[in-house]
């Protein structure tokens, strides 16, 4: 493990890759030791260069550790999410890995104490230089035309660089480590079953929306925002699962929309306000909002107004509703 994370150092690209692919190797042949590790790596940017096979992240210390670079923070975050996706041991470590990438560290992700540390200068250019990324015109040939061809080439460019984020800024590293983070989370909330998220729908959506209203940093609202849409979409695939019940006439309880209902509870409908605000471009404290962050906010929103339309929502709101009503009676007959 050591050796693979000094490799992601490697200015080599096959020599990256391939250390990548080799801890998310030893993370599916070893999980028990190697995920709790690989989590604690990427939170605190360390790694004990003697461990035992037996070590455990308590047992690391940081005077005898060695201090990794974001870049391979990032990358050791991406080895992660190899692993997870290919649910090899993952969802045993599940609640481990979800709270160590929200929690672990020196802040918490989207925690008011990350604001403030750019200039105003810094965020001007930072401004600047994506926007002319994003929306830079088409060059014209030596006859000043560009011609229909370019044009519709310069639209196609410009939507895969509003999808692919754009320029990153050596200021922005510890944004990218914290957004690798939350890109964590995602594939997690992808490869599971959504009714196993459902304990932690109120830490998700409070992430988010923190993330999204607290922070002024474009990489890490881009991964909020992504993760704003796969919590719709683990509402999506709530409803596929009951509507296939539906129509086989099986029994149905309330256990098949267990995310769902969670996730209403958690106080969707503010994150939908919040998402929906960014979704508009700008922010009354933030001014104009980064093209991909909005982009995926946009996204976001289509998948509610689907879930919405089909009544998903509808369904999680009755189920909730009904489970707070029987909490109240409870509570009556205790107390009587």
């Amino acid at each position: 493990l050591e050796l693979a994370t000094r490799a992601l150092n490697d200015s080599e690209s096959y020599v990256y890759l391939a250390a990548i692919q080799t801890i998310a190797v030893l993370a599916d042949s070893r999980p028990k030791v190697i995920l709790p590790k690989l989590a604690y790596m990427i939170v605190t940017g360390m790694v004990e260069p003697t461990t035992s096979s037996t070590s455990t992240p308590e047992q690391l210390h940081p005077e005898t550790a060695i201090v990794l670079k974001p870049e391979q923070r990032i990358k050791l975050a991406e080895s992660l999410i190899f692993s997870i996706r290919r649910r090899a041991s993952t969802m045993e470590f599940f609640p481990l890995i979800l709270e160590m990438m929200v929690y672990g560290g020196s802040d918490r992700i989207g925690s008011s104490d990350m604001n403030g540390d750019l200039r105003e200068g810094e965020k001007k250019l930072i401004a600047v230089e994506t926007h002319e990324y994003f929306l830079g015109e088409t060059k014209t040939d030596s006859s000043g035309d560009a011609g229909d061809d370019a044009h519709a080439t310069s639209l196609e460019e410009k939507k895969m660089r509003i999808h692919t984020g754009g320029p990153v800024f050596a200021v922005e590293e510890a944004d990218m480590v914290a957004a690798a983070r939350l890109n964590v989370v995602s594939e997690l909330l992808a490869a599971s079953a959504p009714a196993a998220l459902s304990p932690y729908c109120a830490l998700l959506v409070d992430t988010v929306k923190s993330c999204l209203l607290l922070t002024d940093r474009r990489q890490l609202s881009r991964s909020a925002a992504a993760l704003a849409r796969d919590l719709y979409q683990a509402v999506q695939q709530e409803q596929v699962v009951l509507e296939a019940a539906l129509s086989e006439s099986a029994r149905i309880d309330d256990s098949m929309v267990r995310f769902s209902t969670s996730f209403v509870a958690a106080d969707e409908e503010s994150l939908f306000h919040v998402v929906r605000a960014v979704a508009s471009g700008k922010s009354a404290d933030r001014g104009p909002m980064d093209p991909a962050t909005t982009s995926r906010c946009t996204e976001a929103i289509e998948v509610r107004r689907s879930v919405k339309r089909d009544g998903m929502l509808d369904v999680a709101n009755a189920v909730f509703g009904t489970s707070q009503k029987r909490g109240n009676i409870l509570n009556i007959v205790e107390r009587s």
